[in-house]
């Protein structure tokens, strides 16, 4: 009875209990308690960690991230992904594999899970790899002298396999041609992988080798050509003629010895060889045309510069030493506008100790050469016919102006004298009307006659009837009185009828032109 009775018992407990229980999910169920999702399995924070803060380049290395919940406490199981700050210096796998691809520098490692980024990110600096490479820095120079050394001459730079320079590599430099020297034989690499030594070409001059070898790496070759320790200097003038003459000038050495040069064709050059490096100074003189002289030259000619110093060093390429001669002295050129064709024109003029003394054909110029800058006065006289005379010229002709400034400066471009001629004196045109040319007895003339009188001196002249104008050329410029007289028949008389002139007296102006002035006077019987 009583086990029947306990069974009886422990069944409508299990009925009850299963109620209760019923009633508390639906409890809960109610109010939403989250019993699933616990706070201690949220991520609160990330670290990411590594055997080693250094990386170098083309390795790689292994890193982890642990997530912790607020309370601190390591959480298993969460998906976490890796990140770099810097994926041309380091790469990350999905599980935390970390690759330094080739170039050097730091690059961080971050790690993130459900929306939380480590806050400490893992720096990792990437290094050089072994040297792989060893290259000249710039060019080698074309030529050095023979004993002499060139600062930082022979310069390397030592990479990796990936191009970046690596420092502290030994660098051994030796001479393998030339019988030169270099120092140091030895360098090491500096932090952009750089390491330079200074060559000393050999005693002889030719061909001068080195070469800077890091060790499992092919070497380098530096070639020189060495020179000897001469220079040269070549010598040439511009702008002189080449008809000028030789030039005869010295040049000094450095240590004041004088030499003699000589340009026997300007603009032709010379060329001093085997000079000892140092300073030269060059004498330039004026052109030279030997004992006879007669180079035929309008204007002198000078060195732009008396003196020119040259710094000569070695090599075989000369330097040059060139000079502008320039002309020293200038030219005069006389002409005469406005002179009769067949006359000349005459002008002196005092150059030094001389007076030059110029005829100048009408139209023309004529040039006086040579003459040493300053200024002159040229003296102009009057028109002449040249040695025979006979220019048959109604006038007389002179300058202008009596004197004439010029200023002559050094060049080839002549300073023009222009002295314009006019008439000094003038014409008087005589002419006479109502004189028959016809009736006049045989052996009579029928002259009439004259005076023309200015009041210091008288001239007589006569016309014929049958020319009845006549000129008085060669007048000087004045009043003057003409006196007409009767018409003349000659010692035997006998002309017929007498004429006489309307007016006995007549005044006229005579001016210096080539204008006759009229003198016409009417005659009656």
């Amino acid at each position: 009875m009583s086990n029947f009775r306990s069974v009886n018992f422990l069944s409508a407990l299990s009925r009850t209990g299963m109620r209760s229980l019923a009633l508390v999910a639906l409890l809960v169920a109610s109010i939403g308690c989250p019993l699933l999702d616990s706070p201690d399995t949220a991520i609160a924070t990330i670290s990411v960690t590594a055997t080693s803060t250094s990386l170098v380049a083309g390795t790689t290395m292994q890193v982890s991230a642990v997530a912790r919940n607020k309370g601190g406490g390591a959480l298993s199981g969460k998906p976490l992904t890796f990140a770099s700050s810097n994926p041309s210096i380091l790469t990350v796998s999905a599980s935390g594999l970390v690759t330094a691809v080739g170039r050097v520098g730091t690059a961080t490692i971050t790690a993130q899970g459900e929306g939380v980024l480590s806050t400490t990110p893992l720096a990792i600096t990437v290094t050089a790899a072994a040297a792989a490479n060893v290259a000249r820095i710039g060019t080698d120079p074309t030529s050095i002298v023979a004993g002499f050394a060139i600062g930082d001459s022979v310069r390397v730079q030592v990479t990796d396999a990936f191009g970046n320079a690596r420092a502290g590599a030994t660098v051994n430099f030796a001479v393998t041609a030339g019988g030169g020297s270099v120092s140091p034989a030895t360098a090491v690499t500096d932090s952009a992988g750089k390491a330079s030594a200074r060559f000393t070409a050999g005693a002889t001059a030719g061909t001068n080798s080195a070469t800077a070898t890091v060790s499992g790496l092919t070497p380098v070759t530096f070639s020189f050509t060495s020179i000897p320790n001469v220079g040269s200097i070549t010598l040439n003038t511009s702008a002189l003629p080449s008809t000028a003459g030789s030039i005869l000038s010295t040049w000094i050495d450095p240590n004041g010895g004088s030499h003699d040069f000589r340009l026997d064709s300007p603009g032709t050059p010379i060329t001093l060889a085997n000079l000892a490096p140092g300073v030269y100074t060059i004498n330039w003189n004026v052109p030279y045309c030997g004992v006879q002289g007669g180079c035929g030259q309008a204007v002198s000619w000078g060195p732009s510069s008396a003196t020119q110093r040259i710094t000569v060093v070695a090599s075989t390429t000369p330097i040059a030493a060139t000079m502008a001669y320039v002309p020293t002295t200038g030219i005069i050129q006389f002409s005469v506008p406005g002179l009769d064709s067949r006359l000349y024109g005459t002008a002196s003029v005092v150059v030094g100790q001389n007076t030059r003394v110029f005829t100048i054909s009408a139209g023309a110029t004529q040039n006086l050469n040579d003459v040493p800058p300053g200024t002159y006065t040229v003296n102009w006289q009057t028109a002449d016919c040249g040695v025979q005379g006979g220019c048959g010229n109604p006038v007389t002709w002179g300058p202008q102006s009596a004197t004439q400034s010029i200023t002559v400066v050094a060049s080839l471009t002549p300073n023009a004298a222009a002295m314009p001629y006019v008439p000094k004196t003038g014409i008087i045109r005589l002419s006479i009307s109502g004189i028959p040319t016809t009736g006049i007895q045989a052996g009579n003339s029928g002259l009439v006659h004259i005076t023309i009188n200015d009041g210091r001196a008288q001239r007589d002249w006569y016309i014929n009837p049958s020319s009845p104008t006549v000129d008085v050329n060669n007048v000087p410029p004045g009043s003057y009185t003409l006196g007409w007289d009767v018409a003349y028949c000659g010692y035997q008389g006998g002309c017929g009828t007498t004429y006489y002139p309307s007016n006995s007296l007549q005044t006229i102006t005579v001016s210096a032109s080539t204008t006759p002035v009229a003198a016409s006077m009417a005659y009656h019987p």
